[in-house]
């Protein structure tokens, strides 16, 4: 396994290996299909990591044929002002009333997944969840681990599943997830609501509004540990696919962060490839270069924001786990058996 700062530490939780693909961004030519956009909203009080008191931003008319990897955009202004765009594209296709699946990154696609109903799209917000683990290779035959839910009612809900992985139960919420009961179920606040403490999840719009909040926010310190990030953006092809390419070089000084192997990065360049269709990640790389003077260059690692499902209704095997896994949370909510 490739040394990565965050992957190592996710694919020891999951207990799974990811999915790599090896393709290089290259230029595009001519202008990709047009999209619908709509406006760009935020929380008020945004979740930690995420952008806020963002202005209305417009990126250049033609960016999407005026950058190119001999000609890219350097400006934080226009590279926000182009994510921003992204998100609005990304937003733009939960348009219908129902059920939306959303991959989760690194993974094999449909290993880890979730659902979510929308009833008034216009409202930004969202009101049922069903976070689901599905790995047969570990679990007992037949089970799938419903990691999250919000029901109808508001009811939210996380469990763990049992030593055996056959099956799972309700948890209180630790001190982390205090901060669910200030949080409207807004879709720009539905990683927390996924079960992620820094409110991320596997959501594209909230991937980009992170990357927003990097670029307002170029300078990391943790103690004696310092980062600086730049960036630049083009427009490229990812598999034959229109893609805007966003170069993140973080220099890294003080104290070093350390690699699994021991080597310790004085440099690091991610590229990670948005789809310009409806602005979800596709998938990202990083290189390193160390302390020591040895260097690595990393795989693509799919990402999966771009892949988004809509259903008119949960398929019936989702459905009955929704039904059965509401039915516990309102018994654990009860004072019942988890």
């Amino acid at each position: 396994m490739k040394n990565k700062l965050l992957l190592f530490l996710l694919m020891s939780l999951i207990l799974c290996s990811c999915q790599r693909e090896v393709y290089q961004p290259t230029e595009t030519s001519g202008e990709p299909d047009s999209v619908v956009s709509t406006p760009f909203t935020v929380p008020t009080e945004a979740p930690i990591g995420v952008a806020k008191d963002l202005d209305s931003a417009t990126p250049q008319p033609d960016w999407e044929t005026l950058y190119t990897d001999a000609n890219p955009v350097s400006d934080s202004q226009e590279l926000i002002a182009i994510l921003q765009d992204l998100y609005d594209r990304f937003m733009a296709q939960l348009d219908q009333p129902g059920w939306y699946r959303f991959y989760f990154g690194w993974v094999e696609p449909g290993k880890q997944v979730s659902w979510v109903h929308i009833s008034a799209p216009e409202s930004v917000q969202f009101d049922g969840l069903l976070g689901l683990y599905d790995y047969p290779e570990f679990y007992a035959p037949g089970f799938i681990w419903p990691t999250a839910v919000v029901g109808p009612d508001g009811q939210v809900g996380f469990t763990q599943k049992t030593e055996v992985m056959d099956d799972y139960y309700f948890t209180g919420r630790d001190a982390s997830f205090s901060i669910l009961d200030e949080l409207e179920l807004d879709l720009n606040n539905i990683g927390y609501f996924a079960g992620d403490y820094e409110g991320a999840g596997s959501f594209g719009h909230l991937e980009l509004l992170r990357t927003i909040h990097l670029i307002q926010n170029p300078v990391d310190d943790h103690g004696a540990a310092h980062r600086e990030f730049s960036f630049e953006g083009w427009v490229g092809t990812y598999e034959d696919q229109p893609a805007f390419v966003l170069k993140t070089t973080t220099l890294y000084s003080g104290v070093l962060p350390m690699m699994e192997s021991g080597e310790r990065p004085v440099r690091q360049e991610t590229y990670t490839c948005y789809d310009l269709q409806n602005g979800g990640a596709i998938a990202t790389k990083s290189d390193y270069w160390y302390q020591s003077g040895n260097s690595e260059v990393g795989d693509w690692w799919m990402l999966n924001y771009d892949q988004v499902e809509w259903f008119e209704a949960l398929p019936e095997r989702e459905q009955q786990i929704y039904d059965e896994a509401l039915r516990r949370l309102d018994e654990f909510n009860q004072g019942g058996t988890p």
